[in-house]
């Protein structure tokens, strides 16, 4: 008689663990939180701010703008620097950081090696890609953050702005040279590496400010 209440008692203590499981599922692996605050566009400038990357909404309200000055990247007049738009996209469950009219490759006998060379920096970096606009030759490189039900940390956002400014300036050489020679020639693989941990730990290797009406946030040099 021992011997059965042991064997009851033996199947008894998983039931209950079993009850205690599906009775509270705050100590379940499996279940989900609750949905996060959604994200939005006055939370995501608010962001920019505390970091001191100093940006303006556009006119139609529905995105930031921010100048990024560098040291290789020119855009097409002339300037050293970059313009970064930050969107919200999908009822803020998606993040878009992409620098519009990056490049323009609407025509050239190199058309092809151009389109190699950022596709190869887009492999390379598991972070950029690169859309091409064949309509009117623009190249955009852009960082897509799926956020789904989750939350936005500055850490994030800082990393998807400032790694899209860093790479551009970084790879700007490879980029030009593809457009000039046609021949596809990237750095030493150390000094992509560094560029890359700097990038992952969300650091740049120099940083300064300037003010201006285009150029208007904490400027990343690379």
């Amino acid at each position: 008689m021992r011997v059965f209440w042991s064997v009851i008692d033996g199947l008894l203590l998983p039931a209950a663990l079993v009850g205690l499981y599906f009775a509270h599922p705050s100590i379940r692996s499996d279940v989900r939180p609750g949905p996060s605050e959604p994200v939005t566009l006055e939370r995501v400038s608010a962001m920019l701010s505390e970091e001191g990357i100093r940006h303006r909404v556009h006119p139609d309200g529905d995105c930031l703008i921010a100048g990024f000055r560098t040291r290789n990247y020119r855009d097409r007049d002339g300037d050293d620097g970059i313009l970064v738009v930050v969107a919200l996209e999908e009822d803020g469950e998606l993040l878009k950081v992409f620098a519009p009219q990056c490049y323009s490759c609407a025509a050239g006998p190199h058309k092809d090696q151009v389109l190699a060379a950022c596709m190869m920096i887009s492999w390379r970096t598991k972070m950029v890609q690169f859309g091409y606009d064949p309509s009117d030759g623009e190249i955009r490189c852009s960082v897509d953050l799926p956020l789904e039900d989750a939350t936005l940390t500055r850490r994030q956002l800082v990393r998807c702005v400032r790694g899209l400014v860093g790479l551009i300036d970084f790879y700007d050489p490879v980029v030009r040279h593809a457009m000039g020679t046609g021949e596809v020639r990237f750095p030493e693989e150390e000094q992509v590496r560094e560029l890359l941990e700097l990038l992952r730990r969300g650091l740049a290797p120099e940083r300064r400010h300037e003010g201006g009406p285009d150029a208007a946030s904490r400027l990343v040099r690379i």
